[in-house]
């Protein structure tokens, strides 16, 4: 057994919930988007510096939060994630240099 990943995996001491937008119809028979649980997944959540929210604002000046997940290749920038109450939209998801984990940039849903 490799535990190459051991220290990452310790890091992860959240619990978010990713959520997937599902379409469906309010009562006025208008479309909306209902947000539904993809997966719950450990996660590092890390407030972003202000170097880097600085080096970012060229694309979005609300990005605050980078999730530290497993990597996957199902988790989509179409998704959000759901923590301490609050929702995130994923505005970028960034592989890690070690290949096992990827990072989900997040701006708050205001």
């Amino acid at each position: 057994m490799s535990f190459k990943n051991s220290t990452a995996i310790g890091l992860r001491r959240e619990r978010i919930v990713v959520q997937v937008a599902t379409p469906t119809v309010d009562a006025e028979g208008q479309p909306i988007n209902s947000w539904a649980t993809f997966d719950t997944v450990w996660a590092r959540a890390e407030f972003l510096s202000g170097r880097e929210l600085e080096a970012m604002q060229k694309i979005n000046s609300a990005i605050a939060l980078n999730f530290t997940v497993h990597y996957r290749t199902d988790i989509l920038v179409t998704h959000r994630v759901s923590w301490r109450s609050e929702f995130w939209n994923i505005e970028a998801i960034l592989p890690q240099e070690n290949k096992f984990d990827m990072a989900l940039i997040c701006s708050k849903v205001e």
